[in-house]
């Protein structure tokens, strides 16, 4: 289940980069009727009680392929048409809901994931699983302040902070990033230091930030230096209101025609609470887009 993994890794991303709504997307559902038993069929398959054991099966299958990529608690339900339909890997609707998650190092304490549709089509028989229909899926997170800073320990996401230029002339490094959940705002402290300067020479750094969205891309849109240095460091709010440089684009993460959309982010106390989208053509409706 990569897409599982592109799901939370879109959620820590966004927790980390946007201080408002997401950008636009689109999803949408398979029309119906959808291709599914009669009525009849799916009566009498309840009564014999086959559906309960079918989907304890398909339950575990998927389960046990997510718990291949992410570690921690997770569950999973599906909602069944009947078993014929469960055979065939046709299913009403599927919510994965999840505790203290890691997946590549990212760090998430809550996600509840749903089908927001009524027809899902998938190859859970097969390794990994295989979408066959369209999937769109609304998402809730919760990432606490530990949960950021414990992945911003990680090497590959210390590197995120490494080489940052500005105007293509400056080079610069933030060492041993930490990011503070304070009055609702975020605040990320380290040390700089710029290309050629020894390591030892650092400077404390400890930024306000800002960010907006543009039609898939995060722009950061000011930035203030709360911290003092006896290098003055303002230079930097003037490149940032002028440029609003990107520091992430979600294509980056998207393929075969994958949209993500982050609708509502509330920082309090000392988490982040998230609302979005995601969406999966199949191939056949990617290309049918194009």
């Amino acid at each position: 289940m990569n897409n599982i993994k592109k799901i939370l890794a879109s959620v820590l991303l966004s927790s980390l980069l946007l201080s408002g709504t997401g950008y636009a997307s689109t999803g949408s559902c398979t029309p119906k009727p959808y291709p599914i038993s009669n009525s009849f069929s799916r009566t009498l398959q309840k009564v014999t009680g086959l559906n309960f054991v079918v989907k304890n099966i398909a339950q575990s299958v998927m389960k046990r392929e997510i718990l291949k990529t992410v570690s921690g608690d997770v569950n999973v339900k599906l909602d069944l048409y009947s078993v014929g339909d469960a055979n065939a890997g046709k299913f009403k609707g599927l919510k994965i809901s999840g505790k203290n998650l890691t997946v590549q190092d990212i760090h998430v304490s809550s996600l509840e994931a749903k089908t927001l549709c009524d027809f899902i089509h998938i190859n859970y028989k097969k390794n990994p699983v295989v979408p066959l229909s369209d999937i769109f899926v609304g998402f809730k997170s919760y990432i606490t302040e530990n949960d950021i800073n414990e992945t911003l320990n990680a090497p590959i996401y210390q590197a995120m902070f490494s080489g940052l230029k500005f105007n293509n002339i400056l080079d610069l490094s933030i060492l041993n990033p930490k990011v503070n959940i304070e009055n609702n705002q975020i605040n990320l402290s380290g040390n700089i230091t710029f290309s050629g300067m020894p390591g030892i020479f650092s400077i404390p750094l400890n930024l306000g930030i800002q960010l907006m969205p543009d039609n898939g891309k995060i722009r950061l849109s000011s930035l203030e230096i709360l911290s003092k240095s006896f290098i003055d460091l303002n230079f930097m709010n003037g490149y940032v209101k002028t440029f609003k440089p990107v520091i992430f684009d979600f294509k980056s993460i998207s393929k075969n025609g994958e949209i993500y959309n982050i609708k509502s982010l509330n920082i309090k106390d000392n988490g982040i609470n998230i609302e979005g989208t995601y969406f999966l053509p199949t191939k056949k409706s990617a290309k049918a887009k194009v």
